[in-house]
């Protein structure tokens, strides 16, 4: 039971601080908002024809802090025709009505119509829909900007124009009334915030190197309580340098809110340079001014902190080239070594060459001292006994059988040998050298 009424009394106190909170914010919203009792009240035509209609408005703000694009609505119900003189027959119509001020000039103006046609049939009679819209305005309306801008001010709007068309009794034909007796105005008091306040902050390096490109960054920071349209950055005095806008800043800045504009910068000699620059805003809608500022900085050959980048870059490449600079060492005993060792097989070729063909010279030597003895045995056999001096079944060539082989094979196949020796110690020599470069890459 305790549980239900701790439940049950907070509930009961929710409810009440509810029903506290709604009357003060209905009251708050309804302490800006002004009711009038409306009148028009039109005449005209012939006879002196009087129309006269009666309405109840509200509007709001009543009083309003100016801001761009702002507006005052206006909401009109129970719209009756009130009295109309005896030559005034219905049907009656009300449109074509206005909402006129004056400017900072004196001159009347219209600034807004009002969305009134309505056609009544009898006097009395009460149209029943509410009829609802704004009015826009704009400073420049009623101040001079030139001359300053108030801290407040008071603008008077009224009912214009319009027409009344009606049915003359007497002759039946219609009639325009457009003869405005009577009218509703009405007062808004408008307060005029302050000036923007604008801080501003330029951050660059003031040294930088020749033909060498850095960024610079203009900072801004609306502390006022206006909002700020910030326009694109403009630079004059530009000597031997090129100003690329990387980021723009420019657009509506609100209170409490920053932007910036980042720049790329390149100086083409050296020198100390300055960048003046400005940045046109308007604030209100109608207040132009700017923002103005200046960049500089001294342009070396080469800048201090390029400098010292420079020499940890190449700290950096002797580290990286340092490993590789052993395995080139490495790699250049080797192919010594092994360019020693292809001479020493090359020598041996050209000696096992040379022997090859002493070799040869000796072969052919031979062999042509046993052609000279073939010859001298056949010819001397046949020319003294006209026959065949071979015993019965041995073969006529039996000497060349006999000679040849025991003179030339040897030497033929130490040629062969020789020859298959060249070709196997180069073939290995160049497999070694392919190898080893395959192996570094």
């Amino acid at each position: 039971m305790k549980g239900v009424r701790l439940v049950l009394a907070l509930i009961m106190a929710l409810a009440l601080c509810v029903s506290a909170i709604t009357p003060i914010s209905a009251s708050q919203h309804q302490s800006n908002v002004k009711e009038v009792d409306g009148v028009l009240s039109y005449w005209g035509g012939v006879g002196e024809l009087e129309a006269t209609f009666l309405f109840k408005m509200e509007y709001e703000p009543k009083e309003v802090v100016y801001t761009p694009g702002g507006y005052i609505e206006v909401r009109i119900r129970d719209l009756k025709l009130g009295v109309a003189t005896e030559w005034v027959e219905p049907p009656v119509k009300l449109y074509d009505l206005k909402i006129c001020t004056r400017n900072y000039k004196g001159d009347v103006i219209t600034v807004q119509g009002v969305p009134i046609a309505h056609e009544f049939s009898k006097v009395g009679e009460v149209k029943p829909e509410e009829i609802v819209f704004r009015i826009y305005y704009d400073l420049s309306t009623f101040v001079n900007v030139k001359q300053g801008i108030p801290e407040e001010f008071t603008a008077k709007y009224w009912f214009c124009g319009g027409s009344v068309e009606v049915i003359h009794a007497s002759s039946k034909e219609a009639e325009q009334l457009i003869n405005l007796e009577a009218t509703t105005s009405f007062s808004v008091h408008f307060i005029v915030p302050k000036t923007p306040k604008i801080s501003m902050e330029v951050e660059a390096p003031s040294e930088v190197s020749v033909d060498k490109t850095f960024e610079a960054i203009i900072k801004l920071k609306n502390s006022g309580e206006v909002p700020v349209n910030l326009r694109d950055i403009v630079f004059t005095e530009l000597e031997d340098i090129s100003v690329n806008v990387l980021k723009s800043g420019s657009g509506q800045l609100e209170p409490g809110h920053s932007t910036e504009f980042r720049l790329q910068i390149t100086p083409t000699s050296t020198g100390f340079k300055k960048i003046a620059f400005s940045i046109p805003y308007s604030y209100l809608g109608v207040i132009e001014d700017e923002f103005t500022g200046y960049i500089s900085f001294n342009v070396l050959q080469v800048a201090p902190q390029d400098a010292e980048q420079m020499i940890q870059e190449l700290e950096k490449l002797k580290a990286e080239l340092e490993p590789k600079l052993e395995e080139l060492g490495q790699l250049h005993k080797e192919l010594t070594t092994y360019s020693k060792k292809i001479n020493e097989l090359y020598s041996l070729a050209n000696q096992i060459q040379a022997r090859l063909k002493d070799l040869e010279q000796k072969y052919g030597e031979l062999s042509q001292k046993v052609g000279v003895t073939k010859t001298i045995q056949v010819t001397t056999t046949q020319s003294s006994t006209g026959e065949s001096s071979n015993p019965a079944g041995r073969p006529a060539s039996q000497t060349q059988q006999e000679i040849l082989p025991k003179i030339g094979y040897n030497e033929l196949l130490l040629m062969l040998l020789g020859a298959t020796l060249v070709g196997v110690i180069i073939a290995i020599a160049l497999a070694a050298v392919a190898i080893s470069r395959g192996g570094r890459k």
